[in-house]
């Protein structure tokens, strides 16, 4: 079957139409940030560099500073509570609104659904959309058990690794005791 000339010239113009521009490509926020892949593709840099971490842990006021060299293992134990945050899953894509602060490239999800442990994300990107800055707030309810934290990631685009820093701050409650009032903050010492 020959399509006429007309016919072929107007569905061109019509699929030109619709494409976006490439810099508004570049703009547009993402679906759902992959974190996961974000951590482990560090964790691969980090694996054969003998980085030393300084972290400071705060429980119920008691303060603990240390430095330590990290190995592979080590920083996927310690990157663990990160991964939470993790909004990807397909059965969490109906459970957010997303919200973009146009030219900012900082985007937000907030959970629709109450049965989230993840109620809010956070993300800042920079102009190739490199994760810089990551916040989300972690809340968990049951009747024996309440939990709340507060997760913070901090990196460099330009670096492999690009993650330089987290934190996680937040309390926790079981019914009959008394509440635990936690600040972890981890930061490369090199």
């Amino acid at each position: 079957m020959r399509l006429s000339p007309l016919l072929l010239a107007g569905l061109v113009l019509l699929s030109a139409a619709c494409s976006q521009p490439k810099t508004e490509q570049a703009k547009t926020p993402p679906a759902y940030f992959a974190l996961n892949s974000y951590l482990d593709q560090n964790l691969r840099c980090l694996a054969g560099q003998n980085l030393t971490l300084r972290k400071a842990t705060v429980l119920n006021g008691a303060r603990e500073q240390k430095t330590f060299s990290a190995d592979s293992a080590t920083w996927a134990a310690e990157l663990a509570p990160l991964r939470r945050a993790d909004l990807s899953a397909p059965a969490l894509r109906d459970a957010y609104n997303q919200y973009d602060s146009a030219g900012w490239n900082v985007y937000q999800a907030k959970a629709t659904a109450g049965k989230v442990k993840i109620k809010w994300l956070r993300l800042q990107l920079n102009d190739t959309g490199k994760l810089l800055a990551m916040d989300a707030l972690e809340q968990e309810r049951n009747l024996l058990f309440y939990s709340e934290r507060r997760i913070e990631l901090r990196s460099d685009a330009g670096h492999c690794p690009a993650l330089w820093s987290y934190r996680v701050q937040g309390k926790q409650k079981m019914i009959f005791q008394d509440s635990l009032l936690f600040d972890v903050l981890v930061q490369q010492a090199d």
